[in-house]
C-alpha cells in the first residue's frame, strides 16, 4: 500500500458537532484549504475503522451546522450520516499511517480511540504527525470548569499526547508559550503560530439602533464574566440609562441562580438572550449593535473581538487576550481588570453617538487576519516534514 495524502481526523467533531471557536477554526480550515496544497481527506472513527471522504463534503456539513439557528440545529446523528454518505473510502484505525502520508488532529479530543490513532502515528511517523492546538485552560485554569471535569483523565490524556509531538500549530504566541513552559517543557521543534481569521460571518451593513444596544458573545460560563456584565448594566439601568443588552451564546455551566436572573431580566425587556444563533443571526445582531462586550477572565484566543471589528462594530474587551497580540487598539476599549464599574464606564462612553462614530471610523485602519491566510499558513507548514527522530 502506497501512502498518499493527508488524513484530518474529525472523530471528536462528529461525536459533538458544536459551534464553539474550536469548531469555527476547523470549519474555516477545511473551507479554505488551498487547492494547490496536498490532497486532504476527512476521517472519523466508526466501528473500529475510519470512514474517509473529501474535504468539500465536510465543509458543507460544518457550514450547515454554523448556519442553523436553534430550530434547525444539526445533531451528531445527522452529521455522522451526512459524512458517512459522502465517504469514498475506509481504512482500519491501525493502518491509517500506511494508507495516508500525513495525519492532523485538528481539535482537542475526549475520545480514547482517536487519541490512540495519534499515538500510533507518533510512534510510526512522528515527522508526519501534526496537531492544531488551542489552549490549556482546563489544566491551567481549573477553577473556571466544573468540579471533576477531568475525572476520567480525558483532558489530561489529550494534552500529554500533544506534548510528545514535534509538529504543533498554535493559534497564538501566548498559547505556544504556555504550552512550551508548562506542558511540553521544551521548545516545539517544528512549531507554527497561525492567527485565526476574522472574516467568517456574512456581511450585513451596519444599522443605527433606536437606542444603544450592546451584545455579549460567548457561552454562559464563569470565565466569560456574565455576572460582571449584568452587574454593570443593572447599575446603568438603575440610574435611568436606556440601554439594550443582547446575549448570544448557549448555557455552558454556571450556578442556577444566574439562569433565573437572566430570565427575570428578559421579562423586563432590557435583555434578550439568544441561546442558539446561526451565522446570519449573529451577523445581523452585530450590525445593529452599538458595541460588543467580550471581557473574559481567561481565553484561548478571543475570536469574537476580531469578528466584531470585521463587522465594523466597536469592542469592549479584556486587555491581554491572545487575539490582541500585535493588534492595534483602534475601535476598542481595553480593560485591564474588568469589573462592574469600569465596564459601566466603557459602555457609557460608547453609548455616546459621536464617540461611537469615532471608534467606528478607526476600525478600517486595522489589518485583520483572514481565514484564507490561516489555511495557507497551516497547509504550507504541513507541506514540510518536521524534524526526524534520531536513529541509534
Amino acid at each position: 500500500m502506497t501512502a498518499d495524502g493527508l488524513l484530518i481526523d474529525v472523530s471528536q467533531y462528529v461525536s459533538w458537532p458544536a459551534t464553539s471557536g474550536v469548531q469555527r477554526v476547523l470549519t474555516e480550515l477545511v473551507r479554505r484549504w488551498p487547492k494547490d496544497a496536498a490532497d486532504a481527506s476527512y476521517g472519523f472513527l466508526s466501528r473500529g475503522g475510519y470512514r474517509t471522504g473529501p474535504l468539500s463534503a465536510l465543509a458543507e456539513v460544518m457550514e450547515r451546522v454554523f448556519a442553523a439557528d436553534a430550530a434547525a440545529r444539526v445533531g451528531s446523528d445527522s452529521v455522522q450520516r451526512g459524512l458517512a454518505a459522502a465517504a469514498d473510502g475506509s481504512v482500519g484505525a491501525s493502518a491509517t499511517h500506511r494508507k495516508f502520508n500525513r495525519y492532523l488532529l485538528p481539535e482537542p479530543t475526549l475520545r480514547r480511540d482517536n487519541v490512540q490513532t495519534a499515538l500510533g502515528w507518533l510512534a510510526a511517523r512522528p515527522e508526519r504527525t501534526y496537531f492544531l492546538y488551542f489552549d490549556a485552560l482546563p489544566l491551567t485554569h481549573p477553577q473556571f470548569y466544573p468540579r471533576g471535569a477531568d475525572s476520567d483523565g480525558a483532558v489530561t490524556r489529550y494534552h500529554r499526547v500533544v506534548a510528545r509531538a514535534t509538529n504543533v500549530a498554535f493559534i497564538s504566541g501566548g498559547t505556544r508559550s504556555v504550552f512550551e513552559r508548562r506542558l511540553g517543557r521544551r521548545p516545539v521543534a517544528n512549531g507554527l503560530v497561525a492567527r485565526p481569521g476574522a472574516d467568517a460571518l456574512p456581511h450585513v451593513p451596519p444599522q443605527r439602533p433606536e437606542r444603544p444596544s450592546f451584545t455579549v458573545l460567548g457561552t454562559v460560563e464563569p470565565r466569560k464574566r456574565h455576572r460582571v456584565v449584568l452587574e454593570a448594566f443593572e447599575s446603568l439601568w438603575s440610574v435611568g440609562r436606556e440601554y439594550d443588552l443582547v446575549l448570544l451564546g448557549g448555557w455552558g455551566w454556571e450556578e442556577p441562580d444566574l439562569r433565573d436572573r437572566l430570565r427575570q431580566l428578559q421579562a423586563t425587556g432590557n435583555v434578550r438572550w439568544i441561546v442558539n444563533a446561526g451565522d446570519e443571526t449573529v451577523a445581523a445582531t452585530l450590525a445593529r449593535s452599538t458595541a460588543v462586550v467580550f471581557t473574559p477572565s481567561a481565553e484561548g484566543y478571543g475570536l469574537p473581538v476580531v469578528e466584531a471589528l470585521a463587522a465594523g462594530c466597536p469592542v469592549i474587551t479584556s486587555a491581554g487576550l491572545p487575539v490582541l497580540e500585535g493588534l492595534p487598539e483602534a475601535g476598542q476599549i481595553r480593560l485591564e481588570s474588568p469589573d462592574a464599574a469600569s465596564l459601566a464606564a466603557a459602555v457609557t462612553t460608547l453609548a455616546d453617538a459621536d464617540t461611537n462614530e469615532e471608534y467606528r471610523a478607526a476600525i478600517p485602519r486595522i489589518e485583520l487576519p483572514t481565514w484564507t491566510q490561516f489555511a495557507n499558513e497551516v497547509a504550507t507548514w504541513m507541506s514540510r516534514d518536521g524534524p526526524r527522530r534520531s536513529r541509534r
